[in-house]
């Protein structure tokens, strides 16, 4: 706002027409914004973020313990370390946002505790997060580490991000850059579905900063179905008839933002007709519905701001595992906010 505001009607002509004398100058002090706020359980807050590093390592134990994960040994020779030991040293890496030298020290505290069978050296973390093996592992326990809070969710959100790559040009700067087709190849996209109550991540995939968002929309949805979706809110990006008729086949209604020239005509998707048509009817209400999108980049600036804007691995393999290690420590922080904020009952975490 500026001073010619400020002064009321008296400054429509202040520019042009200097005050006689001061007091033909009445004062008005700028409005302040009010910043939105939402409510907040300090006490539940205060005491969850104070303790949950050891929440974090029994939640983690017990998911692992979960899988009930192979044991490769074939009883010659010195005995591997197991898959279930190479996933937690993994993502206790992202969890303390450590390098590999200075976890080692973090790992053998955490062995006398209980928590693991064996610390690795940090050649070892290393060499674990290059496993391809892992990959599959670190998306079953995405979906272990979300299935508690179905309840509670049924408007969810889709979007990606980057994370900048070891070594290489930043991400933000990448995103904002007149050379962004040549530059984007430098970045790694994470692509979620997240709820928008609790934030919690059901799908995640990472690809090469090349991929467009609209062809991963299908799969990132059907791995979300082990929860009772009834809303599924998205960009532009992702405006296509075949997206609007994958939410329907969920029994979901979609909130994809129409474009300008967006036509009611259905061309064989009945789901995005109806879409369009209650957008035009009616876009007060649909933008109400498609703000809540919103929440996803709420997903993305917590799991940024607690686990590092990008990945320190060089590998393809190292980096997508890297990746949805964050997703897994962002989760897992979200499911013991959760279990106390929203009363949960869950087999990963007892409350008395």
């Amino acid at each position: 706002m500026d001073d010619q505001t400020f002064l009321g009607d008296y400054g429509k002509n202040f520019w042009h027409k200097p005050a006689k004398r001061d007091s033909d100058i009445q004062t008005v002090l700028p409005i302040k914004k009010i910043r939105k706020t939402y409510p907040q359980n300090w006490k539940i807050y205060d005491y969850v973020k104070s303790n949950e590093k050891i929440f974090f390592m029994k939640v983690l134990k017990a998911l692992i313990d979960s899988l009930k994960l192979p044991y490769d040994y074939k009883g010659n020779g010195r005995l591997p370390i197991t898959i279930e030991d190479r996933l937690k040293s993994c993502i206790l890496k992202v969890y303390q946002k450590s390098d590999a030298r200075k976890l080692v020290s973090d790992l053998i505290l955490f062995k006398s505790l209980g928590f693991l069978n064996y610390a690795p050296s940090f050649r070892s973390i290393n060499y674990f997060m290059e496993d391809s093996r892992l990959t599959l592992y670190l998306n079953q326990l995405i979906k272990l580490t979300a299935e508690p809070l179905a309840p509670i969710e049924s408007c969810v959100a889709i979007d990606s991000t980057g994370f900048s790559t070891f070594n290489r040009v930043d991400w933000i700067d990448i995103r904002f850059s007149k050379y962004y087709n040549k530059l984007r190849k430098d970045y790694k996209k994470l692509h979620i579905v997240t709820g928008t109550k609790s934030n919690i991540i059901l799908s995640a995939k990472i690809t090469k900063g090349t991929v467009h968002d609209s062809p991963e929309f299908e799969d990132l949805i059907k791995q979300s179905v082990y929860f009772d979706i009834k809303q599924v809110a998205g960009d532009p990006a992702y405006l296509s008839r075949k997206n609007c008729e994958i939410v329907a086949s969920i029994k979901a209604v979609p909130f994809i933002l129409p474009k300008k020239n967006s036509t009611t005509r259905a061309k064989g998707s009945p789901a995005w007709s109806h879409m369009v048509k209650f957008f035009r009817d009616n876009e007060t209400e649909f933008r109400k519905h498609y703000h809540t999108r919103s929440n996803v980049e709420s997903s993305f600036a917590m799991l940024k701001r607690n686990y590092l804007p990008y990945v320190r691995a060089k590998s393809d393999i190292g980096q997508e595992n890297e990746g949805l290690c964050k997703v897994i420590c962002h989760n897992i922080a979200v499911l013991i906010m959760s279990v106390f904020e929203y009363n949960l009952n869950t087999k990963y975490l007892e409350t008395n």
